[in-house]
């Protein structure tokens, strides 16, 4: 009985792989900003919240979700008041929740979560450990799915998904005048304090309003304003390689992001071979290795060459 219970979730997992990757796609690009808001207003990761929807919907492709618009596999639970479906799942004809779109599923979700005392541990986490979120879900009940969590971090990885929580905690993606490629920024900081008063702020801007008065002659030497620490000249711009693998030196301050889409690596992949936590960007001038480094009992030492 075991032996086909653990088969049955295997190929529920299956299922959804064998979705094309084009239709996972479709879904990621319909929801991606409905994860990253409710992200910024939860807590709730948008990796996780994408695979999840992925998965329990197969891609949007699920009889659930078609019926219900119930992205999360939600069920009805003690105190909902809601409308409902029923739908065969652990148990034949289950109560779940029903939807009049995938946004109230999305909220719904996120506030789900943050209701349940189960999931408060998972707030305490990091929002870009995308796997202990992953195992934290399961290890709380989640899904009865055995290999749950290890099918949220394949979703996440495979399909880059990482990259919207990092959007979520502040940087923005915008077109770079190429067809498909995006880049990141950091978000802009404005230089001008925001009004309290609403009125105020709705009072256009007069340069002759602003005055600025010149301070006292000071017999003291002029400040000199810090330039930006030199680039280290041991390594050359773009890509070269470091140890026989592709690599790039990044200065601190670096958006891991803005590499990972420059570079055309998935961010979690880029964490992956460079044994880095998941961060937003770089705390020191570093060496970042953009392919994996395979195990190998003698390397000889290779001249460092630019590709």
């Amino acid at each position: 009985m075991r032996i086909a219970v653990s088969f049955f979730y295997f190929f529920i997992a299956g299922a959804v792989f064998a979705q094309p990757a084009a239709t996972i796609q479709e879904y990621i690009d319909q929801y991606k900003d409905l994860a990253i808001k409710e992200m910024k207003r939860t807590g709730v990761p948008a990796s996780i919240k994408l695979a999840q929807g992925i998965h329990e919907t197969m891609a949007g492709q699920s009889p659930l979700v078609l019926k219900s618009n119930n992205h999360f596999g939600i069920k009805c639970k003690t105190g909902w008041n809601g409308p409902s479906v029923r739908h065969t799942d652990d148990a034949r004809n289950e109560c779940f929740r029903k939807y009049n779109s995938a946004e109230e599923s999305y909220r719904d979700h996120s506030n789900f979560l943050k209701a349940s005392g189960r999931y408060a541990p998972l707030f305490e986490l990091d929002p870009t450990d995308y796997e202990a979120w992953a195992k934290g879900l399961k290890a709380a009940g989640y899904a009865t799915n055995p290999i749950y969590a290890q099918t949220l971090i394949r979703l996440i990885e495979e399909f880059d998904l990482q990259q919207y929580s990092m959007v979520a905690l502040g940087y923005e993606t915008e077109e770079d005048g190429e067809e498909g490629s995006t880049t990141a920024k950091e978000p802009a900081k404005s230089a001008v304090a925001e009004p309290t008063d609403p009125a105020a702020a709705m009072a256009p801007v007069v340069a002759a309003d602003v005055v600025i008065e010149k301070e006292p002659a000071s017999e003291e030497p002029p400040t000199t304003i810090a330039s930006a620490p030199p680039k280290d000249n041991r390594y050359p711009s773009g890509v070269f390689k470091e140890q026989g693998y592709r690599a790039v030196y990044i200065s601190a301050g670096t958006p891991f992001l803005v590499i990972a889409q420059q570079y055309k690596v998935p961010l979690a992949r880029l964490f992956e071979w460079n044994n880095l936590a998941p961060t937003t960007e770089a705390q020191l001038s570093q060496v970042l290795f953009l392919e994996k480094k395979t195990k190998s009992v003698l390397r000889l030492p290779t001249l460092r060459s630019r590709l």
